[in-house]
């Protein structure tokens, strides 16, 4: 397995997780999880698993 092949797959697991939503009183406090860590945003949730990504990726690269 090549170091491009490690890094993509690193990359793919971290894509994987799942972003979980939670809802309080239906459209009142909405919020997502990921990592156990709460965002205010779906967005703001799929940035910070992107740049994990984007961090797993780089690891496996520079090892």
């Amino acid at each position: 397995m090549t170091a491009d092949e490690r890094a993509d797959e690193a990359e793919a697991a971290v894509l994987a997780e799942p972003i979980k939503k939670t809802r309080f009183l239906r459209l009142f406090h909405r919020r997502w999880w990921w990592r156990s860590d709460e965002y205010r945003s779906e967005a703001g949730a799929i940035r910070a698993r992107e740049d994990a990504a984007r961090d797993a990726r780089t690891a496996v690269m520079r090892s």
